[in-house]
Parts: structure tokens; sequence; C-alpha cells
């Protein structure tokens, strides 16, 4: 009882900013001069952008870009004038952001979205006024959607998805709007936030559950039927490759994205598991199945094992590419007596089109491992704990072990499933990878498969004779751009996600790209673009003739002067 009571009187005891900053709550908030009285004010006024049409009923924040002791005034909001004002406010550096319906949720001196904005900088006393903020109206899509009779579809889900690339160059799509037919087979995403789009259309999920996330999941009412069709992208796309990219301008309703969806029948993966080694099927497993979602993510879900049989079935799947891995699973008993879970596999990548999948069989076997080599220039590397190469699965599962090289430079990878893999390696400076081979085959920049049998030795090459770019970065009036990117892009060998290198620029503008390999390529910097944007390549089609090509040989040095892309100039 004393316990609790003391426990209970700790919670009460307010914590010191002190306490709270080493528990990571960020920190305290710093005090104010003794002679700093809240006399400063901001006044301005609100416009729809693109016209002098006053932006009325929109909420404008004031917040203070550094930690202070009093809270942040109360948000304004714009009047009949779109005017607003905040008075009695002390001097400091401060964020200014404007939510209102029908415009984009910006920050001022936000050029792009998403972006950051501009602090405002206010002295003691300072009396900002005649400030003007112009707002993005958002823009809307609509459309009708039918089948191939012509009947309208009714709660069909339309996504609009924006493209968007991690730092291994993968695309994934990301909903940023969602709506859903009427009885008419209409459909309206509004408030959208100006931009590049794919537009989707129907589609159950794959795997367990698929036809009743299609039919049940998000009624607005209880005769609402959905039916299951399959997923197409605007015009009649199946995937990205073929679909067209829509413009959402401010301020416009893009009409007439209309789609006609067949129904989407569902098909299953069946066979058989079996261990040579027992000449049986494994007494417990479970099955794993992993494919590229539309959104290109990886989905993941669970199949079905029947021990008695060692039938292995995946159920409910629309056409696409399946990873199915079968895992044997140890008998319970045998854990509690400290015996470890054998690691033996089975993997199987199937296609699924237009019919059911039957017959495949899955050979379990334990994970194997390759050997290899690395050189430097021809000989063992110096630095040989620094060195490790090792396998990315392409599809989420087990990962391989990969090891230093030894004094010689050999290298060992273990726990390797048959799968599809890509090389994972940055060596340190000065070196660059030359070369990779596998099996006397060259696999740099490849994805490499792996089926279970010996693929030979891998032999990676590194060279220390590396080029050099450095420049300058500047702007239209040719002052330079300090704290930027700018990335360097292989000219022809645009899917060589390892030879993309960013740099930022320093305070003078000046930038340096090292331990690059010979070849060709173009130095971009845009003022605005979304991290890892560079990998799109419909963003440096539309820059292509705005980069600066450069050509390197082993061990060159070269200088190149850059002009930055302004927003909005792709």
């Amino acid at each position: 009882m004393k316990l609790s009571m003391l426990a209970a009187i700790a919670l009460l005891i307010p914590l010191s900013a002190e306490t709270l900053s080493a528990r990571g709550a960020g920190p305290p908030p710093a005090p104010r001069p003794a002679n700093s009285r809240p006399t400063a004010s901001i006044e301005g006024t609100v416009l729809r952008g693109g016209t002098n049409e006053p932006a009325v009923g929109v909420q404008v924040y004031l917040n203070s870009a550094t930690p202070v002791a009093e809270a942040a005034p109360l948000p304004a909001t714009t009047d009949n004038q779109g005017k607003f004002a905040f008075r009695n406010i002390y001097d400091g550096t401060y964020r200014l952001r404007f939510e209102g319906p029908g415009y984009v949720t910006q920050a001022y001196g936000q050029k792009s979205f998403p972006g950051t904005g501009t602090p405002v900088v206010l002295t003691l006393g300072q009396a900002m006024k005649d400030f003007v903020m112009r707002l993005t109206p958002t823009g809307a899509v609509s459309g009708r959607i039918r089948d191939t009779a012509g009947k309208p579809l009714v709660a069909i889900r339309v996504l609009l998805m924006r493209a968007t690339y991690d730092s291994n160059g993968q695309k994934t799509l990301q909903a940023v709007g969602s709506g859903r037919t009427d009885d008419r087979g209409d459909y309206r995403i509004f408030w959208t936030t100006p931009g590049r789009y794919y537009l989707i259309a129907g589609g159950p999920s794959s795997g367990p559950g698929a036809v009743t996330t299609s039919t049940d999941i998000g009624r607005n009412f209880p005769n609402e039927l959905a039916e299951i069709t399959a997923p197409v992208f605007y015009p009649n796309a199946g995937d990205t490759s073929a679909a067209t990219v829509l413009e959402i301008k401010p301020g416009v309703e893009t009409e007439g994205m209309n789609f006609t969806l067949k129904p989407q029948t569902l098909y299953r993966i069946r066979g058989r598991a079996t261990d040579p080694r027992t000449g049986k099927a494994p007494d417990r497993a479970q099955v794993a199945v992993s494919s590229p979602s539309l959104t290109g993510s990886a989905g993941r879900f669970q199949g079905l094992y029947d021990a008695a049989t060692g039938t292995v079935e995946v159920r409910d799947l629309t056409p696409g590419t399946y990873t199915v891995i079968v895992t044997p699973q140890p008998d319970p008993a045998s854990l509690r007596g400290g015996v470890l879970p054998s690691r033996d596999t089975a993997t199987a990548t199937i296609p699924v089109t237009n019919a059911d999948v039957e017959n495949i069989v899955w050979t379990v076997a334990p994970p194997f491992a390759i050997k290899g080599r690395i050189t430097v220039d021809g000989a063992a590397p110096a630095a040989a704990p620094v060195l490790r190469v090792s396998l990315r699965p392409d599809i989420p599962g087990a990962v391989p072990q990969a090891e230093p090289p030894d004094s010689s430079g050999t290298i060992t990878i273990t726990n390797i499933t048959p799968g599809d893999y890509r090389v994972q390696f940055t060596p340190p400076a000065p070196l660059y990878i030359k070369e990779i081979r596998l099996g006397g085959e060259d696999v740099l920049g490849k994805l490499l498969h792996f089926t279970g049998s010996d693929p030979g030795m891998m032999e990676v090459v590194l060279s220390s004779k590396g080029a050099q770019v450095t420049g300058s970065l500047t702007d239209d009036r040719l002052q330079p751009v300090p704290t930027s990117q700018v990335i360097l892009v292989p000219d022809r060998l645009r899917d060589r996600v390892d030879l993309y290198k960013m740099a930022r620029t320093d305070a003078n503008g000046r930038f340096t790209f090292s331990n690059i390999p010979p070849g060709d390529y173009k130095v971009f910097a845009w003022e605005t673009l979304d991290n890892y944007a560079w990998f799109d390549p419909d963003v440096l089609r539309q820059s292509e003739q705005k980069g600066k090509s450069v050509r390197l040989q082993e061990s060159s040095r070269e200088t190149v002067d850059v002009k930055i892309i302004p927003a909005g100039g792709l």
C-alpha cells in the first residue's frame, strides 16, 4: 500500500523542463529577455491564387519556430475582405499556416506540395502590415463507371494515387483521395491538391477475405450491393506502365474520367509440399504469400496447409505474380526440449493470369550459402571489416547473413533461400564498385534469381580510381543557392539505382560528388522536389534539357555549373 501511494504521489509531481528534455520531450522553452514585451503585430490579406478575390473564412495559424514559454495565439479567421490580424505578439521567428475549405493547406512561402514554408521574422515592436498570402485552390476529378453492357456500377471505390519512391528506387503509390460511385455510377473526388496522379477504379484485395472486403466493408446503407470488378488504371490499364498520368490543376475540375469495368474472377494456387530426405510431406508447415499490390508495396498473407496430404493452397487470388513460401514448423514438444527449429523452406514464384494454377511442387530444402571474393585494384582489400556485401530479398522474407571478408578478401553469405535478391553494398570512400560477377555472369545492378543450386563464385571488383565532380549551383539571378540538393543521374543506365548520387550545397552553393564510376551523367537541382522523386522517369523526361551533362573517366576531375530548376519548372 505504501508503495502504491508513493507511486501515485510521484505521478502528481510535475517534471522539470530539463527532465522532459532528457526524456526526449524536446528542448526546454527559451526564456524571454526581461525587456521583451508582446508589442509586435501582423496584419494581412489572404487571396485566392491567381486572382484578387478575397479568401473568406480561412483559418490562419501563427506558431513560433523555436520553443517558447508562452502559448501560441489563437488562430485568426479571415473576414469578408480576406483580412486577418495578430496583435500584441512577441518578437521572434514564426511560421504561418493557412487552412480553408476549397484551398490547399499551405504555409507562408510554400511553393510545392508537399513542401516547406518560409519563416517570418518579427523584431521588437514591429508592425508587419500589407502582408498578402495567395492560397492555391484545390482541384477535383469526376467521372462515370459502367459495366461492359453500359449499366451503372454502384459503390465502386475510386482512388487517386500519387507515385513516391524510396532510397532503393522502388516505386509505390500513396492514396491521397478517394470516392465511390452513387446509384447512377457517378463519382467525384474533390478538394484535391494540384499535382500529377494515377486514378484507379474497382478491384478487390487478394487472398483471404477478398470477396468479403469487396462486397461488405464500407456499405453506406443496408441495400447497397457492390460488385467485384477487376482493378483498372485510367483509362484502361492493368498497371502504371500503360496508365495515363492525370494533371489536377488549381481550381479546375477534371471531368469525364470514365471507366468501363469487367467482373473479376478470383483464382487459386494449389500443389503439394515434399521433403526429399524423407519422401514425405512435412508434418507441419506455414504458408506465406507475398505479391506486389496495386500500390507497388508487397502484400502479405497466409495460405493453407493440409498436413495429412501435404496440400498447399492459396485461394481468392486476383491476377498477378505470387511468391509462395512453405516453411516446415517444429513440433512444439521439441521446442520445450530446447531443440532449435529447422530453417528448411521451399519457395515458388507463380504467375496467375486467367485460370487456377495446379500441381505446383514445393521441395523443402535447407538454406544454402555462396562464397565470394572482394578485390580492390586487383588485390585483397586492406579495410576488410567494413566491406560487407549483403543480399536484399526483392520480396520481403528471410534475410541472408553476410560475413565481412577475411584477410584474403573471401566472403561468405549464408541463410539464402530460393528467390530473387539484389546485391546491397556501398563501399567506403575512395572506392567504387567496378564489377560484380556471379558464376562468371555480370550481375551489377541486376536482380539475382536463386533456385537452390550452387550459382558459383561471386566476384566483387572495387576500384580506388573513381571520378569526382565539383560545381556550383545558382539561381536565375546567378546568385549561389545554399543547402540545396544536387542530384547526379546516369545519362543512359537509368535502371542502375546505385549510380544515382545526392549531394548538398554549402553556404556558397558549392557541391562535390566523389568516387563516381566512369560513364556519362547529368547533374540536376530542383528548387522543390519530393525525396527520391528523381527516380521517376517522368520527372527526368520533363527536366532532361535542364540538366548539365558530364562525361567521366577513371580518376578524372570535372567541374560543372548548374542552374536550379525553379518550382513548377518541370
